[in-house]
């Protein structure tokens, strides 16, 4: 039998596949649940010259982000303290985070991760006071979730916001970063 071309027709909820010799046709009622069932965000190539990701932030939903970074066992442990992380924060009524650093480049071994958290509408007082504590250089924060994430507007020097400070390296250069919406967390 000829392979069906399918066709749908949104208005009388069902699906007409057509098969080629145009003799048989059928009719089928269309699932009524959401039609989108799987997102496949297509994640850029890192530059082959400096290991960044292209300028710009590029969303990705948690998912996607763990597995793209999660690539040995080192890596894992950082996602894991991250993931820890990210719970708090959305916890707290965060809803984005800019995800930065060595972590998001083609180093095999990053030393940690850094981030920039969406301020707005998050309760400081649900907050891990952790994430608040900049002392001794992060400590308290690096050995309890591996990395350092700094509130969004936060000055990272000055003038410069920490959202903005991320998307260059140290010597100018610009670079992307990674959009995680905490709304797609586990």
């Amino acid at each position: 039998m000829d392979e069906p071309l399918k066709a749908s027709w949104f208005g009388n909820a069902t699906a007409c596949e057509v098969h080629k010799n145009a003799s048989v046709q059928t009719t089928v009622p269309l699932d009524q649940g959401p039609t989108q069932r799987y997102c496949c965000v297509m994640f850029p190539d890192s530059d082959p010259m400096t290991g960044y990701l292209p300028p710009g932030v590029h969303a990705a939903p948690w998912g996607e982000v763990a597995g793209i970074f999660g690539g040995n066992g080192h890596r894992i442990r950082l996602v894991g303290g991250l993931l820890s992380a990210l719970n708090n924060l959305a916890g707290a009524g965060c809803r984005s985070l800019l995800l930065d650093g060595s972590f998001v480049s083609k180093k095999d071994l990053p030393e940690d991760y850094d981030g920039a958290w969406d301020t707005q509408g998050v309760d400081p007082y649900r907050l891990d006071p952790v994430l608040l504590d900049f002392s001794n250089g992060r400590a308290a924060m690096k050995t309890k979730y591996l990395g350092e994430l700094f509130p969004a507007t936060f000055l990272a020097a000055p003038g410069v916001l920490y959202r903005d400070f991320f998307m260059k390296d140290r010597s100018g250069v610009p670079k992307g970063v990674v959009n995680i919406d905490l709304g797609s967390l586990p």
